[in-house]
């Protein structure tokens, strides 16, 4: 993608308002087939008597843009470097070493100042390239300025933010009925009370939890 364009409605963009956030009818329902997929398997993973079903095409989640028939992807393996990546002047000496160095693409380049390059990381890495971006933002070029890299957080984190959240906002106590508090005392584990429990195991019990409100509705 082309990434004039972006920055351009970035820059007359306004504040994001709740009506930006709420899915279209295509979003709302592609959300509900899945959900309705998943329920379901819940359901065949812990009731006997319903292997007949398990494979059937209903149950297998619609693919979603898929890439056009025949496209094939073009890697570049990169090597392994000892630079310290985690400053922002340390990400932007990686930049230099993958994009100069091992791909051997100028700086000057039509290429790497005008397709916008998506890039998926955890928290920190995206917090440097963030800083980049501010520390260079009257720089010469969308390279130098870092403009190239749209920024996306890994699933990682995204799920790791998300249940922290919802540990807050239900954690309640073991004398509310039905609250997280209350749940973790009946699996013995009231150690993920605290602010930043264990990723895995809060996840894992989440995920219990959850199964098990669906078997007792279902």
């Amino acid at each position: 993608m082309k990434l004039e364009p972006m920055i351009s409605h970035l820059r007359n963009s306004s504040l994001l308002k709740m009506s930006d956030l709420r899915l279209s009818k295509k979003s709302l329902k592609l959300f509900i087939a899945h959900s309705a997929i998943n329920v379901t398997n819940t359901l065949l993973k812990h009731v006997k008597g319903f292997d007949y079903i398990k494979d059937d095409l209903l149950l297998q989640h619609p693919e979603q843009q898929a890439l056009p028939k025949g496209h094939k992807m073009k890697y570049y393996c990169l090597r392994a470097n000892t630079i310290e990546e985690a400053s922002v002047q340390g990400n932007i000496l990686v930049h230099d070493n993958v994009y100069h160095i091992q791909l051997k693409l100028n700086a000057d380049s039509p290429i790497i100042n005008t397709y916008a390059i998506p890039t998926i990381n955890d928290q920190l890495t995206n917090a440097c390239i963030r800083g980049a971006q501010a520390m260079r933002a009257q720089d010469v070029s969308f390279w130098e300025q870092r403009q190239i890299f749209q920024i996306s957080f890994g699933a990682f984190h995204l799920i790791m933010n998300l249940i922290w959240a919802l540990l807050q906002c239900h954690c309640g106590t073991t004398n509310d009925l039905g609250s997280l508090s209350h749940f973790f005392l009946i699996l013995e584990k009231t150690h993920l009370g605290g602010e930043h429990p264990d990723y895995h195991t809060l996840l894992s019990t989440l995920m219990q939890i959850l199964e098990g409100l669906l078997l007792n509705a279902w």
